[in-house]
């Protein structure tokens, strides 16, 4: 699971996403990129949950996707997926619960409107579009607010870390490494380093620690 969070509006879509990779129980893996970005295609993808289907996806609409936008591609979306999600449950024997969710966001090339879908496991994928403005945030806080600057979103980030770790161990969702803004707009997408939580190198050395045994 990993830290999602995004601001749709009519000329303009930034996305929010920490960067620590973990096992099941919270141990520190890698730390990763989680958006995925199309700069030809004028848009992203971004997920939740388990990460090999963001993989698949990235790599197939790399190696064997013909289309030039998110329309394009959600024509066919919802059925490759599945077929990626059924493949992954058997040759990796994924548990019952597991589920993963695809987003992407991004601007119809000729209307140039921005335009969020998201695809979700527990609905098979089926494609759930709008073209509304808004505000979302996974997981969600006990204090949801629209952030009223990079800040204020920071703050909402690193708040909601504190909420997690103080909460129950099972469904946590585990927060940490950097905070990478996104920001996508009908002529560029581009990315920065807005944080870096406290425990960034004490995780980089765990990380370490766990290589040089295996």
């Amino acid at each position: 699971m990993t830290l999602l969070s995004f601001i749709h509006e009519h000329d303009r879509v930034q996305l929010l996403t920490d960067t620590l990779a973990t096992d099941p129980g919270g141990a520190p893996q890698q730390f990763t990129d989680k958006v995925f970005t199309y700069a030809s295609r004028d848009m992203v993808m971004a997920g939740t949950g388990y990460a090999a289907l963001l993989s698949a996806w990235d790599h197939k609409l790399r190696e064997s996707v013909l289309a030039v936008d998110l329309s394009q591609i959600d024509a066919f979306a919802s059925d490759v997926l599945n077929d990626l999600w059924n493949d992954l449950r058997q040759s990796q024997d994924l548990p019952d619960e597991a589920t993963a969710t695809i987003y992407h966001f991004g601007f119809e090339r000729d209307t140039k409107e921005a335009v969020r879908i998201a695809y979700r496991s527990k609905s098979d994928f089926v494609s759930e579009r709008t073209t509304e403005p808004g505000f979302g945030i996974k997981p969600q806080p006990s204090d949801l607010r629209l952030p009223e600057s990079m800040d204020d979103w920071i703050k909402i980030a690193v708040d909601l870390r504190e909420e997690q770790d103080s909460g129950p161990a099972e469904g946590r969702i585990w927060i940490g490494g950097q905070l990478i803004h996104t920001v996508l707009t009908p002529d560029e997408v581009f990315q920065r380093r807005v944080h870096e939580f406290v425990d960034y190198g004490e995780q980089w050395n765990l990380m370490n620690a766990m290589n040089d045994l295996m």
